[in-house]
């Protein structure tokens, strides 16, 4: 009997809320790994804001703006797994959801002030009010494949000196600013920093992971906010510039990376009122990230699963 067969009766939701692109790209990532061993697993992105229209094509999933959407009446009553990537939002509507349902609920780095007994929490990324190392909860992270393949052979690659700037898939002020080649150019030269190429990735031109990551690897220098990217130009030990897109959020994690990797902080500058904070990372693998294994979290979490089901 195949994995897929002995599991049939576990059906796992994962949910992702659309208020950047690390959120969905984390749940298509756990998607990836736990395909080939659990049969009945459903993708369903929550787009509040409909940041999603004309942007990426999302495979396997089904995007709602409401919870009053969802429903499952079809699914009788089968043994739940959720696991759930929807930042600070309050998770109680799973309990609502799903109470006809057997269900265990894991969410991943939710700071919801309200605390839930049915609810598992798992911190895997940097968060505002972070007392611990941010380097021991970033190796908690789900990263995707692409980027495993691209930090297990960073150590002999090449770097082409290009600029890759990301702005995400949310509108934000900034986007005049990172949209304006000279303004990039003035941001590069206040930190002295040349280049010979430079990308812009926004919610119109994302592409596919493969192409995104081989336009990342071959990049020296990554424009973003303080999010995934963010840790994974860190992990490979690239000049990074940040901004914080205006959110409290971002500005005290902005604040915690300057404290705890005062190191490799640079300086800042700002544009028009627009701060923007430099970092290299050159030296960060050698001196943090000795016997690092990326797949952790997911062996952690396919444990998780066993144990509940």
């Amino acid at each position: 009997m195949s994995n897929k067969e002995s599991f049939k009766d576990i059906v796992i939701h994962l949910y992702a809320i659309a208020e950047g692109t690390g959120h969905i790209q984390r749940i298509y990532n756990i998607y990836d790994y736990l395909n080939p061993i659990y049969k009945n697993i459903e993708i369903l992105i929550w787009d509040p804001k409909g940041n999603l229209s004309n942007t990426i094509t999302l495979s396997k999933s089904k995007v709602f703006r409401t919870w009053k959407e969802l429903n499952f009446p079809h699914l009788e009553d089968n043994k739940f797994i959720i696991i759930a990537d929807i930042r600070d939002h309050n998770p109680e509507i799973f309990i609502k959801l799903y109470k006809k349902f057997k269900i265990k609920i894991l969410c991943l780095d939710n700071h919801f002030r309200i605390k839930q007994p049915e609810i598992e929490n798992w911190i895997t990324l940097p968060y505002g009010d972070a007392k611990d190392s941010l380097t021991e909860i970033l190796k908690n992270h789900f990263w995707n494949k692409e980027f495993i393949e691209v930090f297990l052979e960073s150590e002999t690659q090449n770097i082409d000196n290009n600029v890759l700037i990301y702005s995400g898939i949310l509108d934000h002020t900034y986007n005049a600013i990172l949209k304006d080649e000279e303004n990039i150019k003035t941001i590069l030269k206040a930190f002295d920093l040349s280049y010979e190429k430079m990308d812009l990735i926004d919610k119109k031109n994302y592409s596919t992971r493969w192409d995104f990551y081989q336009k990342f690897k071959h990049s020296n220098t990554i424009i973003t906010y303080p999010g995934l990217l963010f840790y994974e130009a860190m992990f490979l030990g690239k000049k990074i510039i940040a901004y914080d897109l205006g959110s409290v959020i971002h500005r005290k994690i902005l604040g915690l990376i300057k404290h705890q990797y005062s190191m490799y902080y640079k300086g800042n500058i700002k544009i028009n009122s627009y701060e923007f904070f430099c970092f290299d990372f050159k030296n960060f693998r050698e001196k943090e990230l000795k016997d690092v294994n990326l797949w952790t979290s997911y062996k952690k979490l396919k444990n998780w699963i066993e144990k509940n089901q």
